[in-house]
């Protein structure tokens, strides 16, 4: 939420743009969505973070093939 008002600030739009986000959201068609994400999406680079009980987490993710999981360390350092 905050991220979202600094950025209308930034673009020095009113706060009360929020209210009309879901209005103007919901005028996008699913078809829409999918064409964009289709144009500007690159899967191939994308990278997930999850933030868990490691325990809980990995072997679902395992299974549906998010890609290699890598355990990081709290200063974000690969895990040896």
């Amino acid at each position: 939420m905050a991220s979202t008002v600094a950025l209308l600030w930034v673009l020095d739009r009113p706060v009360s743009d929020l209210a009309n986000e879901p209005d103007e959201l919901a005028k996008i068609s699913l078809e829409q969505a999918h064409g964009t994400a289709r144009r500007y999406a690159a899967p191939s680079q994308m990278r997930i973070l999850v933030v868990g009980d490691r325990s809980k987490v990995e072997d679902g993710l395992k299974k549906v093939g998010a890609g290699p999981v890598v355990i990081l360390d709290s200063m974000g350092q690969p895990v040896k």
